[in-house]
């Protein structure tokens, strides 16, 4: 986890610094939805109308395969194309949970208002990805800053992350918890550009909580309420030490502890696993998080 992070309290107080009057407006921050999920219950459409439900709505079969951890599961893939643009749909037909869920991949205005169209029966969202592409900057040094100072608000539940390559990836929490936002800041490369991606996937509680309850309503969602819960902080380490009071507890070691905490692999990384450290050398520290 160490590829883009400060080695040093040195080197993480002059990333802190580099931002604090850093002009958003001088970069091109690009918001949008990665794909959206809902499901349609059996008993509105059955498992046996699927294929015909997508092909009277435009839609082209590109293959159907079983699913290779339960061959009860039928998978379909499917595009249409809108406007000269081939967009994507991945169907997954469930039998144990008696319902069909629908992938829309990288959906834009029109490819939505085809989907509100040929929706005849009842839905339930269930997963929505939001991502802010920023654009124009120093990719390390944005990627470093937002890996290091970023964390989620009750973040839940934390894991340890495997060892990658590439792309750097900075998780804030487990992305797959269907209980809470999950959020990740990664360097991406599409179509020979590279920039930093920062993605948010919300769950059908949160929409619940957002008031979201149409594809219509979660293409009006704004990325003030998508990304509520991130909070950027600095540690203020030089108060935290003077306080602290270091008799057993030398500052190189500390230091140490701490980068140690933040490039590691356990409890995510980064800030997360900074807060679960120092939680353990000193009890509610929240005063110490500068936003």
């Amino acid at each position: 986890m160490s590829n883009y992070r400060p080695n040093s309290f040195a080197e993480y107080q002059e990333l802190s610094d580099s931002f604090v009057d850093f002009d958003f407006s001088s970069i091109e921050i690009k918001p949008s939805i990665d794909y959206l999920k809902f499901s349609i219950d059996f008993r509105d459409l059955s498992s046996r109308n699927v294929y015909d439900y997508l092909e009277k709505s435009g839609f082209e079969i590109m293959r159907a395969f079983r699913d290779s951890g339960d061959e009860t599961i039928k998978n379909i893939q499917a595009q249409i194309n809108i406007g000269n643009k081939w967009c994507g749909l991945f169907c997954k037909v469930v039998p144990k949970c008696y319902r069909t869920t629908f992938r829309m991949v990288n959906p834009d205005k029109d490819y939505f208002n085809h989907m509100l169209g040929m929706m005849r029966y009842p839905y339930v969202l269930s997963e929505a990805e939001f991502s802010l592409d920023f654009h124009g900057c120093d990719n390390g040094e944005m990627f470093s800053f937002l890996a290091s100072h970023g964390s989620i608000k009750n973040s839940g539940k934390l894991f340890t992350v495997e060892n990658y390559g590439y792309p750097p990836t900075q998780y804030f929490n487990n992305v797959r918890d269907t209980h809470q936002v999950g959020c990740k800041v990664y360097i991406k490369e599409r179509q020979a550009m590279v920039f930093v991606r920062l993605e948010v996937s919300i769950k059908q509680r949160q929409f619940r909580m957002l008031g979201i309850e149409s594809l219509f309503a979660a293409t009006q969602v704004t990325a003030e309420d998508v990304f509520r819960k991130l909070q950027i902080q600095a540690f203020d380490f030089e108060n935290f030490l003077k306080n602290l009071g270091l008799a057993d507890y030398g500052y190189h070691e500390f230091e140490q502890d701490f980068m140690g905490a933040m490039n590691g692999n356990a409890y995510c990384g980064g800030l997360p696993a900074v807060k679960k450290f120092i939680s353990t050398v000193r009890a509610n520290p929240s005063y110490y998080y500068l936003t």
